[in-house]
């Protein structure tokens, strides 16, 4: 009987781990991803991806209230604005849908010739008077007007913000009080809009 020493048996499992560790690396991929193609030159490339898992950080206005002038005119609060409460991104808005409350809003074209109670147009003007105005029952095409500037810090007075004004009229009231005229569904994105 050949009597072993601890050095033997310790040489044989270093091999051991070796083997193991070997065929690993020969059949497992990369740590790091695929492996790169080095030029003649000596240069690789790595491709690097961030994901960005982050949501709109924004604020659009809850309830918008409208008193109605003796001639019909809508006369609304003045204080609508969309927040970007975001210091990662710009954001835009991308849609507006209105849910007609009332199914009296038409748009401004169709005023005159409404007849029904209630009838009623609206448009809004993103950021003060020099954008275009956009019927709220028309199609809704974004702009660069339809930005929200990045937040530059993280209280309320340091958030991007878009002035909205709204527009209108109204004709043949049916009763007083508060009538629901419509909602206004906004859908923003990130980034700047062209």
């Amino acid at each position: 009987m050949t009597k072993t020493s601890r050095f033997n048996y310790i040489k044989r499992g270093l091999v051991g781990v070796c083997a193991a560790t070997m065929l690993t690396g020969l059949c497992a991929g990369s740590a790091f991803g695929a492996d790169g193609n080095v030029d003649a030159s000596g240069n690789g490339t790595t491709a690097v991806t961030a994901t960005i898992s982050t949501q709109l950080s924004a604020t659009v206005p809850t309830t918008l209230t409208a008193t109605v002038n003796d001639d019909g005119s809508l006369q609304y609060a003045s204080n609508a604005v969309i927040q970007n409460k975001s210091q990662l991104s710009p954001i835009h808005v991308t849609g507006i849908a209105v849910n007609d409350k009332s199914g009296k809003l038409v748009a401004e074209s169709a005023f005159a010739a409404a007849a029904d109670n209630n009838v009623a147009w609206t448009s809004v003007t993103p950021g003060g008077a020099t954008a275009a105005k956009t019927d709220l029952k028309s199609t809704f095409t974004t702009s660069a007007s339809w930005n929200v500037p990045i937040a530059t810090g993280t209280d309320a007075s340091n958030y991007g913000t878009l002035t909205l004004s709204f527009d209108g009229k109204m004709k043949n009231p049916g009763t007083t009080g508060d009538i629901n005229i419509y909602d206004i569904v906004w859908t923003l994105g990130f980034g700047a809009s062209a």
